[in-house]
């Protein structure tokens, strides 16, 4: 049994970013870029007006000649003005050369072809400059970076779509298990309803790794080396069940005979010991335990970590937050309790959710955050600082 940081640096050190391929922006969105993304143009590319105004020239006398005409947006660029001239324009629209500022049609008099104002405004009052968000060649976004839609904004204004991003992992996904019923379903005496597998369909789309199915297969030998065999075309194959030491745990003899090299078995970690983690060439396995709660912590810490490492992005980082109330824990592996996290101002506040063990759905429903306590054990009073691991 190794220690969380040693796990975490064994996927770390196992796996590498997929390779990039082009995807529309429309389609872009979480995912991470495989390439820089840099300006083709200057951004404004021209002179543009911020406000629905009078474009003018030498704004020191009473007033100005105003020229004939309204200039909107995408209106080809006017002719320079002269001095003492304005011309009316919208929101927009291309500021003509020899323009000092723009006058804001709220604060702008018109008697006939003379445009008055109560105060001169500021040189380059509400004009956008070319050039003033970013220049062409410019880096905007550096390969790594996970695409948001304000993100996906950006490569849209700087012409840049497709983009280049990581591959999504190709995934299988299996919940082991004689017991295993549909959720949909009323289970018979002995049975459970399959919780696991949906769950782990979600935990992977919030990711955004889409269209996974996972396969029910009982605890047999045999039906499991044929999953895994049919698997070493994946990137990632996750499981759940059969980990452990009992009469009925094949999974992870099953992983070998497939040829899976198991890099860890067993993590001193609280809920979640028997997590294990194989590798045959480029295809990445991990033996979740078959309680609900041990699989989702276990997916959000270590399979977790394998998806950030394919999309070549830094992990989600550990913060801190303050205890709601007193809290204690014993044992010697490392506890990762459910939490709610909650914005206090500049801070986090942390409050520990009850639990009756890893079986308990209801407690783990309700947590956005993990409470992340050392191996050994201790007592931390309300107030006391912890690490947490926000969730989502």
């Amino acid at each position: 049994m190794i220690g969380v940081e040693k796990a975490l640096a064994a996927v770390e050190r196992a796996v590498s970013p997929l390779p990039g391929e082009a995807a529309k922006l429309s389609r872009a969105l979480g995912r991470t870029l495989s390439r820089d993304v840099r300006a083709d143009a200057d951004f404004p590319a021209f002179d543009l007006s911020a406000m629905d105004g009078y474009a003018g020239r030498d704004f020191s006398g009473e007033a100005l000649r105003v020229r004939g005409g309204t200039l909107g947006a995408g209106s080809p660029p006017a002719r320079p003005l002269r001095p003492g001239e304005a011309v009316r324009l919208m929101t927009g629209a291309v500021v003509p050369a020899g323009a000092d500022a723009v006058l804001p049609l709220e604060e702008a008099i018109v008697e006939g072809s003379r445009l008055c104002y109560r105060g001169r405004p500021p040189a380059g009052a509400h004009v956008r400059r070319r050039g003033e968000v970013y220049r062409r060649g410019e880096i905007l976004l550096p390969a790594g970076t996970t695409l948001t839609p304000e993100a996906i904004a950006l490569c849209a204004a700087a012409g840049a779509d497709p983009v280049f991003v990581r591959r999504l992992p190709r995934c299988r996904l299996a919940v082991t298990g004689d017991e295993m019923v549909d959720p949909g379903s009323r289970p018979p005496p002995g049975m459970i309803r399959n919780s696991n597998g949906v769950a782990l369909i979600a935990a992977l789309e919030r990711r955004g790794v889409a269209g996974t199915r996972a396969a029910a297969i009982p605890d047999h030998p045999g039906r499991l080396s044929k999953f895994f065999a049919a698997a070493r075309g994946a990137d990632l194959v996750v499981t759940t069940g059969g980990v452990s030491v009992g009469d009925f745990d094949h999974t992870i003899a099953s992983a070998r005979r497939a040829g899976y090299r198991v890099l860890f078995h067993g993590v001193a970690i609280k809920p979640g010991k028997p997590v294990a983690f194989g590798r045959a060439g480029r295809s990445f396995w991990f033996g979740l335990p078959g309680n609900p709660v041990s699989a989702l912590t276990t997916f959000e810490l270590f399979v977790a970590a394998a998806l950030d490492r394919f999309a070549g992005r830094r992990p989600s980082p550990t913060v801190q937050a303050r205890l709601s109330e007193p809290l204690t824990a014993t044992g010697k592996r490392a506890c990762y309790l459910d939490a709610e996290i909650e914005a206090e101002g500049l801070d986090r506040r942390a409050r520990p959710i009850p639990s009756r063990g890893s079986h308990d759905l209801k407690a783990a429903a309700r947590r956005n955050g993990l409470i992340l306590l050392p191996a050994g054990g201790g007592s931390w009073p309300s107030g006391a600082i912890v690490p947490v691991k926000e969730l989502g």
